[in-house]
């Protein structure tokens, strides 16, 4: 979702591209969580637990593998041409490529398909300025 507000635009822009509303991906995101709950009989709103302070960490921080995963791709993707930042596109292409994950499924709750929508992020970096 934090692609969709880079300032880039190319997240945005390759969401208008398919006709789809960037707006409406949030709410498709937060569904998707609200399904995978109901599924497993959780239903109604829930409440966070308050989150206790820790303190200082001497430990490396490690992200889900989950994230580990995403981060890699969108390495790996943006390696492709390193001639440019890092954008909001590149993000749309590692999202598109997955065959599972909740940003995915948003992307099919939508209504968009994201064969298409990960067309439309390589026509937008390919116009793009290099730096």
């Amino acid at each position: 979702m934090a692609a969709l507000d880079l300032p880039d635009g190319t997240a945005r822009a390759a969401f208008a591209a398919v006709g789809a509303d960037p707006d409406a991906f949030a709410d498709a995101v937060t569904q998707q969580y609200t399904d995978a709950l109901s599924a497993i009989g959780v239903s109604g709103k829930v409440m966070q637990a308050p989150i206790a302070s820790v303190g200082p960490r001497s430990v490396v921080f490690r992200a889900k593998p989950s994230v580990s995963t995403l981060m890699r791709k969108l390495k790996d993707v943006h390696q492709r041409d390193a001639s440019m930042p890092l954008l909001g596109a590149h993000v749309l292409l590692v999202i598109s490529g997955n065959a599972h994950g909740v940003g995915v499924r948003a992307l099919r709750a939508q209504h968009i398909d994201p064969v298409a929508l990960a067309d439309a992020a390589e026509q937008i970096l390919a116009g793009h300025p290099r730096v």
